[in-house]
């Protein structure tokens, strides 16, 4: 899979998710502590607006579904993830590795706010295998920086690729 058809797998995912919020769950608490569901989909809509000015987008405000959309028209540019861009902090990343990082944020919150609204939950699991041998390749001290990731819990190697992922992740089932 591409890395712009795994990006539209994981934005619809996502996307079907918000759509489910009704109301008063905008305040309710979601597997990240520091988050309720209002804060966690305008993390996931600021992490595509800070990578996705580095592959050519422009800023469309804090919305998720402006910032879907634009995303989305970006990645339809038939040079959209060509070459390289200077990402502060990063350094000279591929415009494929930085909608990666776009892609595997959305994946894990996408996660999260299922649990928080009491959705679907199940991630892809193409889609989360990539995103758990991704994550192995971070450094320890950026994957377990306070406000990134818990730490890793224990499972075993025979299970499935979300599972897996999730408890890298440090996210409690």
């Amino acid at each position: 899979m591409s890395p712009i058809d795994r990006w539209n797998e994981t934005a619809d995912l996502f996307d079907a998710r918000v759509r489910q919020i009704e109301g008063s769950k905008w305040g309710d608490p979601t597997p990240c502590p520091e988050w309720n569901v209002e804060a966690l989909v305008n993390h996931v809509a600021g992490t595509h607006t800070f990578f996705g000015s580095h592959l050519g987008l422009q800023d469309v405000g804090p919305k998720w579904r402006d910032v879907r959309q634009a995303m989305a028209g970006l990645l339809e540019e038939a040079d959209a993830l060509s070459g390289t861009a200077e990402v502060p902090g990063m350094g000279e990343m591929p415009k494929t590795a930085i909608l990666d990082i776009c892609t595997y944020d959305m994946l894990i919150h996408t996660w999260d706010l299922s649990r928080a609204i009491g959705a679907d939950d199940t991630l892809p699991p193409d889609t989360a295998e990539a995103c758990f041998a991704w994550l192995q390749t971070l450094p320890p001290a950026i994957m377990r920086a306070p406000g990134r990731f818990g730490d890793a819990i224990p499972v075993g190697t025979d299970g499935d690729a979300q599972t897996r992922l999730l408890a890298y992740a440090g996210r409690k089932r």
